[in-house]
């Protein structure tokens, strides 16, 4: 009798073990594909957010007929006109850039507030070296502060119907002047991109007044279209 029961004893040792080393094992499994899931659905690159966008709305502008410019404001070292060259082909007309090259201009009015930057200058990169990136790219890069007056007017001089606009240029101040400047170039389901829509979270949302102000000054009505983690968001222009 008392072999018997050491018998189940050890039986249920074993059994016990075997259960132990099989959770060990599933649970090892489930650690493994979680890993793997966030390995591909991470950010291969930093750009991942602009080529999503850009892939996202080429069949927009084939199946609406949206002829018409890209146009930047903010474009750093030319990657997103870049990309949008090779993915949007003969969707384009025409690609505008325009950039201080310096860098992160000064705050204008509650700029700090909304905005905490590393500092003046930051995300630089020289006229040169955009245009070596672009290079035969059909482009038209205009250098100053888009808040100026005569950078207005050169920029918009030659400024043409726009189908996309892409707007990265950190400051309110910026994301205004841009969007004032662009506003008699946007069409009937031109597609609008703010790269730093989510940005400055911490003191509310910073552009719905200046996207009701776009409204009620130029009649445009920026519908929502999607949105780009962590920080963009993208909109389709109806004209009133």
């Amino acid at each position: 009798m008392i072999v018997k029961k050491e018998t189940r004893r050890m039986k249920r040792g074993v059994f016990f073990n075997k259960n132990c080393k099989l959770k060990s094992l599933k649970m090892n499994e489930l650690k493994n594909s979680i890993n793997q899931t966030i390995e591909d659905l991470s950010e291969k690159h930093r750009m991942h957010r602009k080529i999503r966008f850009l892939l996202d709305v080429r069949g927009l502008l084939v199946t609406n007929k949206i002829k018409g410019a890209y146009a930047e404001f903010g474009i750093f070292r030319g990657e997103m006109m870049y990309a949008a060259s090779k993915i949007l082909g003969n969707n384009i007309e025409h690609y505008y850039g325009f950039d201080t090259f310096e860098g992160l201009p000064k705050p204008k009015g509650n700029d700090e507030k909304k905005f905490v930057f590393e500092k003046l200058g930051f995300m630089k990169s020289t006229y040169d070296e955009v245009k070596a990136l672009l290079g035969d790219v059909s482009s038209t890069l205009i250098k100053g502060d888009f808040r100026k007056e005569e950078t207005k007017k050169e920029i918009i001089s030659v400024l043409k119907p726009i189908s996309i606009l892409s707007v990265d240029c950190n400051w309110p101040s910026s994301v205004e002047a841009a969007l004032n400047i662009s506003a008699k170039y946007l069409q009937d389901g031109s597609i609008v991109y703010f790269d730093d829509y989510f940005t400055g979270t911490s003191d509310g949302d910073y552009m719905l007044p200046i996207l009701e102000k776009l409204k009620v000054e130029h009649g445009i009505k920026c519908v929502y279209f999607q949105t780009y983690p962590p920080f963009a968001r993208a909109f389709i222009v109806f004209r009133n």
